[in-house]
This record gives C-alpha cells, structure tokens and sequence, in this order.
C-alpha cells in the first residue's frame, strides 16, 4: 500500500509512539541545584505539646465507644403531687372568687428562690476540665470538678436530712492505725463520721476497724481517703456537730468528684450539666468557688468588634 505522502504519515505515526512511552515512564525528579527550603524551626516543646494534644484527641474521640461510665449524680427528690380534692357545689347566689393566674416557675430561679441556671446547651469539653455551654444569656465555661463537687455535696446532704447517707459495706474490713496522737480525737468523733456513711468501731491501741464508706467512695482508696479525713480533724477542732458533719461531707465529695483531666463523653456532659441546674446553688462548690465563668452575647460581640 502507498501514502500519497508517506513522510507525513511516517512522522505522525513516530511522534504517537514517542508520547506513548514517554506517559508510561516514569521519569525521575532531577534537581537542578536549586536549594530545597528547609522546614520551618519549631520552639521548643512545640513536638511535644502536639503529640501530647494528639494523643489526648484521640482519647477524645474514642470516649463513650466502650461503653458510659456511670456517673453518681445528684438526682432531686420528685415534686410532691397534690392530691385533687373535690369542689363543694356552688351556689347559685354565691358570689365566684376572682380568678388568680400564678406565674409558672422560672427556670433561671434555684430551688430555694436563689439565682439558679437558664437551660444549657453543651457544647463540648475543653482540656479535659472544662465543659463548654451555651445558654440563652451567651457562653458559660463550667469546671467539671466543681460542679460535680457541688452535685455530690446538695446529694449527700439531701440523704443526711432524709434516709440517711447510703453506705458501701467492705467485704474485708479494714484497720486503720492513726497514731496514738489522734486515736483519741478519732474515737471522740466517731458518732459525726457514722453520720457522713463511715461505720468506724476503736480495735485496740491507735487501731480502728472500719466497716464500711460511704457508697460514693466505692472503688476509691478507703485507708488514705481516711487518712485525709482524718488529718481534716485536726484542722477542724473547733467544729462540732453539724458543723463538723458538714465540713467531711466537703471532704468525702472533693475525693469522690470528677477530676480535672478527666475526659468525658457527650452523654456525660450533658447529664452533669443536667444535674447541676437542679442545684440550689449551682454556681459555686461547698468550698466557694465558681463553678463556671459566663460571658454574655454582649461580650462576646465586643470581644470581636462587632458592635
């Protein structure tokens, strides 16, 4: 067979096959001597604080995949049902009394007719300590550990007042030695620490058998959470009573309360930040602290110029 123009022919046909092979080659990268650009210095730490955030992201990520953790939260007392009591008939010459609309309950008012909590959104947690809300007034930052100190203190004073406080039997009960310095002051005491939930019975010398903590404390360590308390007292001489009572609950529920680093699921969040709005006093702990920070709509627009 003949072409009319086989040159033609014969050159587009080599310049197909030329670009064929030079696609299906993967050629290598020649540098030219043009210096390649060094990686920017990090200041120091800087690899350290990220693979120290990235391992806590990951913990993050994977918190609530095996399961919740079973948080013991303050749970308020049902409201009491008023039982209906039927109306005597009316007469019909009877004057009506005039009708009385009562205001429903505010949501931003505590209990006990104190400043309390607007409904809150979570948001998120923030270093494994703070819990990020939104509510209707802006932004609230809650610190994990002190709303749940204050959760646990309003539950335990609610038992003390009612049923009394719920106590975890030991299955080995434990000896705690004091010291002959403080078994006296232990054994005077004795009657305030059965009524925070510790059955303390004097063993012999400066040694006391311990038979059971208070339920909170299941799973902690009884010997230096007594050890605490007990170093509390001596603190404490000049408290007695209810006083006193008062002052271990604090104790008992700083030990007992969630820890700052402690990382949280959604689920958690929410039901701690739940629990705390049922709080008389939710915006500090037994100690006095705040137990959040707030900033307003207003605040937050002024922070970034938009007013």
């Amino acid at each position: 067979m003949r072409f009319q123009d086989a040159r033609r022919i014969f050159s587009a046909v080599q310049k197909a096959v030329r670009q064929a092979i030079v696609q299906s080659t993967s050629a290598p990268h020649l540098s030219l001597g043009t210096p390649t650009p060094a990686p920017p210095a990090q200041e120091p730490g800087a690899q350290e604080r990220l693979s120290g955030w990235a391992a806590r992201r990951d913990q993050i990520l994977q918190a609530g995949a095996h399961g919740q953790q079973a948080l013991d939260l303050y749970t308020p007392p049902p409201e009491t049902e008023v039982p209906l009591v039927p109306r005597a008939p009316v007469s019909p010459t009877s004057a009506l009394p005039e009708a009385v609309e009562h205001p429903a309950p505010s949501r931003t008012m505590g209990p006990s007719g104190g400043q309390g909590l607007p409904p809150l959104r979570v948001v998120g947690q923030v270093g494994a300590t703070y819990i990020v809300a939104e509510g209707p007034e802006g932004l609230y930052l809650i610190d994990q550990h002190a709303a749940h100190e204050r959760i646990m203190y309003e539950k335990f004073m609610a038992q003390r007042h009612g049923s009394g406080v719920a106590r975890q039997g030991l299955l080995d009960p434990l000896t705690l030695h004091v010291g002959d310095a403080l078994a006296g002051l232990v054994a005077q005491h004795l009657d305030e620490l059965a009524a925070v939930g510790f059955e303390i019975e004097p063993f012999g010398g400066d040694a006391f058998l311990v038979r059971s903590v208070p339920s909170v404390l299941a799973g902690q360590d009884a010997a230096r959470v007594l050890e605490e308390i007990v170093h509390g007292l001596v603190e404490e001489r000049d408290l007695v009573g209810e006083e006193l009572e008062a002052r271990l609950v604090k104790m008992v529920c700083k030990r007992a309360s969630i820890k700052a680093g402690q990382v949280l699921s959604d689920i958690e969040m929410k039901e701690l930040v739940r629990q705390l709005e049922a709080c008389q006093s939710p915006r500090t702990c037994p100690h006095g602290r705040p137990t959040m920070i707030q900033l307003s709509s207003g605040e937050l627009e002024r922070a970034f110029k938009r007013t």
